[in-house]
């Protein structure tokens, strides 16, 4: 059985060659952007995929903000928009998803810690309420 550490490594190992084998480009790890980033931002792996997504973490005065891929997405709306429901995206719990058990572990125990107010995703307006921590757990079980 593979540890934690070899899951998540062979995933960003996988998703790396992709890219690399897609664009010809050499790709380094994340670990040197999180100096460069400004205080209060962080890059996050979320356990359990195969996509080799990365969250960009913000937290500033009350407000804790997720920015997503392809985990979630938000309503249709114009630029600026901000709804209040956040679902998953349609095809990603089949080609995002490697270890559904994992992922959602992961996701519970991330959502607790950061209790998100807002995420904005790549796929549809942002999302922001009260709720998001609970919510997007609930999105993985039903």
């Amino acid at each position: 059985m593979q540890s934690l550490f070899q899951r998540r490594r062979s995933s960003v190992l996988t998703a790396r060659a992709r890219l690399e084998k897609q664009t010809g480009l050499t790709f380094a790890g994340l670990g040197p952007l999180d100096a460069l980033l400004p205080e209060g931002c962080s890059i996050v792996r979320p356990d359990g995929l195969k996509t080799g997504e990365v969250w960009l973490v913000v937290k500033k005065a009350q407000e804790r903000m997720w920015v997503v891929c392809d985990s979630f997405k938000g309503p249709k709306g114009k630029l600026g928009h901000v709804g209040q429901t956040v679902e998953m995206l349609g095809t990603f719990s089949t080609y995002g998803i490697k270890d559904k058990v994992a992922y959602a572990a992961w996701l519970r125990d991330r959502s607790a810690a950061d209790e998100p107010s807002m995420i904005i995703p790549c796929h549809g307006s942002m999302v922001r309420s009260a709720h998001l921590a609970t919510d997007v757990v609930s999105l993985l079980i039903n």
